[in-house]
């Protein structure tokens, strides 16, 4: 047993206490007691789950109705009815606890839903018969509208027309001369107070007519004091200050208290209109315009706005600081207006600075003190009050001190840096004011740079480093807002390099080393330092970033775009401007910037995308184009620039394949461009030869066997277009000679076929030996190997013909006589026939002998040719001499092809018999 008084152990059978004495009886009985009491605590919470469990249970049931008849569940779903066994009691405990009962019911009141067959239980059939009918009230939208159309905006309207009205009926009066000087100021204070007191004495019985009345009064004392010093001069200096200042603190307090904005906007409204309506009604030439008062004017500005800037202290009436914030600058601009040329700029700029001062204040004092969140309209006021500055401040200070503009914008924006400080080290309820703050503190600091430089490179230079620091703090700090200001800044940047940077003028034009290449060089290279940084710290984005393309993909697509662009506008500038001799070889630094272009994707050691892609067309595209205005205009370098692009996409094919990314679509496009651009090259550089079509089939063979040397498909199918091309080149420019100058076997066209023969029958060649490794498309009897084979057969046909005729028709040429024209024909269409039969025969014997089943097909194929056109053609265009050999030389041919297959017999019945 624990000791109730030493708290110590003490035996049980004993009366006392053995450490302190204490009697042990009162111990035990408050022990039992307390036992007794938790026993009734746990019986009184194992009653309340019970009760709970019914409760959920019940609507467990309802829920599974709702979900199934909207579709959540399946139409045949039953909810499972609870088990209530143990609650018995439950409604007789419901009963003794009426109040208990009550609260069940207040909670299972529900909107009318549709019902379906599902366990009820007994409370809820007692509470859906005791539910009263809700009767439908007006909502509070209604009332509201209801309140403020007919109680609220009439009075207001009404006391502010009576102000204007009374406003001339007083004009009126002063230019008749009923009421003097001290009159009419007298005449003002007194309505001014009456007014006062009938807003009091009705405060309570009709709250919105006494605010209006009230704003009424505090305008006229404001009207009275002002026109009593600054127009009647009854008073000086200071009792005006100190009566207006009073005014001010007084309408504060009377807004406060009857927690009134209207009656604060009706206040400050009869303060900025008694100096207007009283300068407009004023006589000309009645001295009313005296410079001496312009300094009490802005006085009087100051201290209204100390008044709203106490009364936005306490209370965050958005409009109330809006319409202060423009009254203030209406009078400004009106004071500047009709005194600015009198006074010195001291006095101009130093109490526009006050105003602004004091409306910092308005925007940020009632926040940091009640650590409220602002909303849209107190950020509008804050842009308003430092663009309103901005603007007015460089029109004072433009004339006369244009070079300490950028050194005043720079300032600027370390005052809104600072307060964005204070406002941070105040860890308000919301982070988004001192953010806002900063906000504005980048875009001065933005404009700070070319007000200050002017409209030179290095302000696109140091935006796009402020963007990038930008970038850089926002993932520092944790704050994605701050990432929006610098993709503006980016924006800007990339605005200013279009359409201001790329315009040079080309008479004084040097390559690569001017402005502008400089200013897209650095912007170039601080887009892909940032888009690393993004790349790298991918986890940071939101979301939003995330799912669109602003991450490191908006950098990446816009350094290369820009890189894009300034080659383009260089190589224009070159080929337009004229450059001396020493300057030519700069424009060569603009291949380091291509490579760096096509290659900076494979630097970050990350998957290709659609992205990379497009990017890589789009780079593709601009270099052809690039390369082709490049070599019209300097036909030796044409060549050379298609190589260069072919060896950085080469480049960077061969380092995707090394990261493994040969599967990829990026990768097979890189191939792809990579070989265009070396077969591109060929001809660019070496013009209309047979050079080109000797380098292209050279080129296919090559793919062919490196794609079986390496296991790359994609290298076979791209050799098979360039032998596609290869075949198109022979037969459309390479089958042209001059016969004046035609020497047989010995000309350009001659050494292309060759070439392009040698080729094929190479591939051919590989293809078979590597025959296990292509795919079942392949092996088609009729696919790869065959077609390489038919095609080197028909090229040497084709060849051999046109050497023939070649050189005949250069004898033709020759001549003059007629009789040696036809004799010279009938030859030449005679060892045509002659041609074709004798290939035809060695076809048919490397057929048999081989027991190439194509081979003989093909060589019997060939054989209808000279067949038909001995029959058909010799025997009318030979002459008598030449039409006896045509005919005796095919005769002997197929005496000798039925010989060939007497002696093959076996090899000609396998070939009839062979499937």
């Amino acid at each position: 047993m624990i000791c109730r008084n030493c708290g110590l152990e003490t035996p049980v059978e004993g009366s006392y206490c053995i450490h302190c004495g204490s009697s042990l009886i009162d111990t035990a009985r408050n022990s039992a007691s307390d036992n007794s009491t938790q026993e009734n605590d746990i019986n009184v919470l194992q009653r309340e789950i019970r009760r709970l469990r019914l409760l959920i249970s019940n609507l467990n049931g309802r829920l599974s109705s709702i979900e199934r008849e909207h579709g959540i569940l399946p139409v045949d779903f039953e909810p499972v009815e609870p088990d209530i066994t143990e609650e018995k009691g439950i409604l007789e405990t419901l009963e003794q606890e009426p109040e208990v009962h009550e609260a069940i019911v207040e909670e299972q009141i529900e909107k009318p839903v549709p019902v379906v067959e599902t366990w009820i239980s007994p409370v809820e059939e007692t509470t859906a018969a005791s539910t009263p009918a809700i009767k439908k009230e007006p909502s509070a939208i209604q009332r509201e509208w209801e309140q403020m159309l007919g109680g609220n905006w009439l009075a207001r309207i009404g006391v502010f027309t009576l102000i204007i009205g009374a406003a001339f009926f007083l004009k009126f009066a002063f230019d008749n001369n009923w009421l003097g000087p001290l009159g009419r100021v007298i005449l003002g204070i007194v309505v001014g107070f009456l007014l006062l007191g009938g807003g009091h004495l009705w405060r309570r019985k009709y709250p919105t007519f006494a605010q209006a009345i009230s704003g009424g009064g505090i305008a006229l004392l404001y009207l009275s004091v002002f026109a009593a010093y600054a127009f009647f001069g009854l008073i000086s200096l200071i009792p005006a200050i100190v009566l207006l200042f009073c005014i001010s603190a007084l309408s504060a307090l009377i807004a406060l208290k009857y927690d009134s904005m209207a009656l604060a906007i009706l206040g400050i409204i009869g303060a900025f209109t008694a100096p207007l309506i009283l300068a407009v009604t004023s006589r000309p030439g009645s001295g009313t315009y005296d410079p001496a008062i312009s300094i009490w004017l802005l006085v009087y500005v100051f201290i209204v706005d100390i008044g709203v800037l106490y009364l936005s202290t306490f209370r965050n009436w958005k409009w109330f600081n809006i319409l202060a914030f423009a009254g203030s600058v209406l009078i400004y601009g009106v004071w500047y207006f009709r005194f600015g040329d009198d006074v010195s700029l001291l006095i101009s700029q130093g109490s526009l600075t006050v105003i602004f001062l004091i409306f910092v204040g308005v925007t940020t004092f009632y926040h940091v003190l009640w650590r409220r969140m602002p909303d849209s309209l107190d950020y509008m006021l804050m842009v308003a009050n430092a663009t309103g500055y901005y603007c007015m401040s460089f029109g004072l200070l433009g004339d006369n001190y244009r070079v300490w503009l950028g050194g005043f914008t720079f300032l600027l924006a370390l005052f809104y840096g600072g307060l964005a400080y204070l406002l941070k080290r105040k860890n308000l309820a919301d982070s988004r004011l001192p953010v806002f703050a900063l906000g504005i503190a980048l875009l001065l600091f933005t404009i700070a740079i070319p007000v200050q430089i002017g409209d030179r490179a290095w302000t696109t230079i140091a935006w796009g480093a402020q963007a990038s620091v930008l970038m850089w703090i926002s993932l520092k700090t944790g704050l994605p807002r701050l990432r929006i200001s610098g993709y503006l800044v980016y924006i800007a940047a990339f605005v200013r390099l279009m359409f201001f940077d790329t315009d040079l003028p080309t008479r004084a034009y040097t390559p690569i080393l001017n402005e502008r290449f400089l200013a897209f060089i650095i912007t170039i290279a601080l887009l892909y330092i940032t888009g690393v940084i993004l790349w790298r710290r991918d986890d940071q984005l939101t979301e939003y970033e995330h799912s669109t393309i602003f991450n490191f993909r908006f950098f990446l697509v816009a350094a290369n775009l820009f890189s894009l662009w300034i080659i383009v506008a260089e190589v224009i500038s070159y080929l337009n401007a004229t450059v001396s001799p020493g300057e030519e070889w700069q424009i060569a630094l603009l291949i380091p910037l291509a490579g760096v272009t096509i290659l900076n994707q494979v630097i970050w050691r990350r998957s290709q995308g659609y992205t990379d892609f497009v990017l890589l067309l789009i780079d593709a595209i601009a270099f052809y184009i690039v390369s082709g205005i490049f070599g019209v205009a300097m036909n030796a370098w044409a060549g050379l620039s298609f190589f260069i692009i072919a060896m950085f996409f080469g480049l960077l094919a061969y380092i995707l394949r090394r990261q493994s990314e040969k599967e990829s679509a990026s990768f097979m496009l890189v191939i792809g461009i990579a070989l265009l651009s070396v077969n591109v090259a060929i001809p660019a550089q070496l013009g209309d030869m047979a050079w080109t079509t000797v380098i292209w089939s050279a080129e296919g063979a090559l793919l062919v066997w490196l794609s079986f040397r390496f296991k790359f498909p994609l290298y076979r199918y791209f050799g098979y277009i360039v032998f596609f091309a290869v075949i198109a080149r022979l037969l459309i420019w390479d089958s042209h000679v001059m016969i004046n100058t035609f020497v047989p076997f010995a000309n350009d066209r001659f050494l292309a076929y060759s070439v392009s023969i040698v080729t094929f029958f190479l591939t051919a060649f590989i293809v078979h030996r590597y025959y296990e490794l292509l795919p079942e498309n392949e092996k088609a009897p009729f696919s790869v190997y065959p077609v390489f084979l038919v095609i080197a057969n028909v090229l040497v046909l084709v060849i051999l013909s046109m050497e023939i005729w070649g050189y005949f028709s250069r004898e033709i040429y020759d001549t003059r006589i007629m009789e040696n024209i036809k004799n010279i024909k009938s030859v030449r269409n005679l060892s045509l026939t002659a041609l074709w039969a004798i290939y035809s025969i060695i076809l048919l014997v490397l057929g048999i002998t081989r027991r190439s089943r194509y081979m003989r097909l093909a060589g019997l194929g060939l054989f209808t040719i000279p067949i038909i056109k001995v029959y058909v053609y010799d025997v009318f265009a030979l002459e008598q001499v030449y039409r006896i050999f045509a005919f005796v030389g095919l005769g002997i041919l197929l005496v000798v092809s039925g010989y060939l297959y007497n002696r093959y017999k076996e090899a000609i019945k396998d070939f009839i018999t062979e499937k």
